[in-house]
C-alpha cells in the first residue's frame, strides 16, 4: 500500500541501504584494478551497477526487484528515466562490448577459466560504473526530495479538508 506520507521516508530507508553496498563495491573494484585483478574489478563494477539499479529502481517505483540481468534491470529504470540505460549503454558498439564485458563478468569471473579482462576495458568499465553510482546518487536524491514534497502536500491538504469539515 502506498501512504503518501510514508514514500520519502520509505525510498530513503532503502536508498541508505543499498547505496553504501554500491560504494563499497566501487571501492573493491578500484582495489583490484589497482592490484591488477581486472576480472574481478569487473566484477565488482557489476555489483555497483546491481545494487545501484536495485536501489533506483526500489526508490522511483518502490518495487522490490530480486532480478540480478542487468540488461532487464535497465529495462525496468527506462519506466521512470532513459538516464540509467542511456549512461551505460549509449548506442556505441564500444558501450555495448563493454556492458557485455561487466554483464558476463558476473558468473565468468568466478567460474570461467579462459574469461579475461584487459586493463584498458576494466578501467572502462570501472570509469562508467562510478559515474553510474553518482548519477544514482543524484536521481535518488531528487525522487526522495519530490516524495518528500508530495507527502508535505498530503500532510496540508488533509488538515485543510479536516478544518473545512469541522466547520
Amino acid at each position: 500500500n502506498f501512504i503518501p506520507t510514508q514514500g520519502a521516508v520509505k525510498a530513503q530507508k532503502h536508498y541508505n541501504h543499498r547505496f553504501p553496498l554500491a560504494t563499497g563495491f566501487l571501492k573493491s573494484a578500484k582495489e583490484c584494478l589497482t592490484n591488477q585483478h581486472y576480472n574481478l574489478s569487473a566484477f565488482m563494477a557489476h555489483q555497483v551497477v546491481e545494487q545501484c539499479c536495485i536501489a533506483l529502481i526500489r526508490v522511483h517505483l518502490a518495487y522490490r526487484s530480486d532480478i540480478h540481468n542487468l540488461y532487464r534491470q535497465l529495462r525496468l529504470c527506462d519506466s521512470f528515466s532513459p538516464a540509467p540505460s542511456s549512461l551505460l549503454l549509449s548506442g556505441t558498439e564500444d558501450d555495448k562490448r563493454l556492458f557485455d564485458i561487466m554483464v558476463k563478468s558476473y558468473s565468468a569471473a568466478r567460474y570461467k577459466d579462459d574469461f579475461e579482462v584487459e586493463q584498458a576495458e576494466a578501467k572502462q568499465i570501472f570509469t562508467r560504473a562510478s559515474t553510474f553510482l553518482k548519477l544514482t546518487e543524484i536521481m535518488c536524491s531528487d525522487k526522495i526530495n519530490s516524495l518528500a514534497i508530495v507527502a508535505e502536500s498530503y500532510t496540508q491538504l488533509k488538515k485543510e479538508s479536516e478544518v473545512h469539515h469541522v466547520g
